[in-house]
């Protein structure tokens, strides 16, 4: 039993660490946000922006360039993520 217990320990102490990043959405054409937008990366939806244009984003850390689609238009968006949990503001254009 107390193998199994060390063992469990160490899986989950070795396990990698899990990052969230929180953004808020601008249009950088207009002074604000952008509320409920589909959110992609490579294609694949990653999530979508809520009321007040904030979306939370599980990635590793790194830079990335999102696609935010809203109202019949596709804008681009350039995050970085680095595992702070501090809303971070990031243009659109």
């Amino acid at each position: 039993m107390k193998t199994l217990l060390l063992v469990a320990a160490v899986v989950v102490i070795s396990a990698n660490t899990a990052f969230a990043d929180y953004f808020q959405i601008f249009d950088g054409s207009r002074p604000y946000y952008i509320a409920y937008a589909r959110v992609t990366l490579a294609g694949k939806t990653i999530g979508y922006t809520d009321a007040y244009g904030r979306l939370k984003i599980d990635l590793a850390p790194g830079k990335y360039e999102v696609q935010i689609a809203h109202r019949d238009a596709l804008k681009t968006v350039r995050l970085s993520v680095n595992g702070s949990s501090v809303l971070k503001r990031a243009e659109a254009f």
